[in-house]
């Protein structure tokens, strides 16, 4: 959940004069502040990216369950926009798109199963490309879970990219499938 605007109002005390509202007095009314409130409602945008690389070889058919599922979960929540990509992606490209914010999983549950491993770990690609589309995304609150063993080709790299990330505002967390233990908790801290 995340803090979004639901109702703005009129009221007798204030910082903004509401000037539409300004004849209001004449009559004795004095409503006629600007106020708005906020409330807890779903206002967020999620990405999710998955490790096709060969070092998911034994565990890619879990990793894209996984990966479907949760997206699917995911996209009958209201409010909620959500979209998978994995890594390395097709045709020489860091990532290739599965899911898209604004597509339903009717449209595009059949890519998941075809997906098979290919190539290294682009990671600190798919990272700069999922931090990119979440910047651009109107929603409040945004997460990025990445679906890896945890073996990215540039560690460090990827390390000072996910700390900027959270610095930014984004939420990083890991998804180990088949992972080593201390590559993910280097890559994501404890909250992997």
């Amino acid at each position: 959940q995340s803090q979004t605007k639901v109702k703005r109002k009129t009221s007798r005390n204030g910082r903004r004069l509401n000037d539409r509202k300004i004849h209001r007095v004449k009559a004795g009314n004095l409503s006629v502040f600007k106020s708005a409130s906020r409330k807890k409602a779903v206002n967020t945008t999620v990405q999710i990216l998955l490790d096709r690389s060969y070092s998911m070889n034994e565990g890619i058919a879990t990793a894209s369950r996984s990966t479907l599922s949760l997206t699917a979960a995911m996209k009958k929540v209201p409010h909620l926009s959500v979209g998978a990509a994995m890594f390395p992606g097709n045709s020489d490209s860091a990532v290739t798109v599965l899911t898209r914010q604004d597509q339903t999983m009717d449209q595009t549950a059949g890519f998941y199963p075809a997906v098979r491993v290919d190539g290294c770990t682009p990671l600190l690609e798919a990272l700069i490309w999922s931090g990119d589309n979440l910047i651009t995304q109107k929603e409040e609150r945004k997460i990025l879970f990445v679906v890896t063993d945890g073996a990215p080709d540039q560690m460090h790299e990827c390390i000072e990219l996910i700390h900027d990330l959270r610095q930014g505002g984004i939420e990083v967390y890991g998804i180990g499938i088949d992972m080593n233990e201390k590559l993910m908790l280097a890559l994501f801290g404890k909250e992997h």
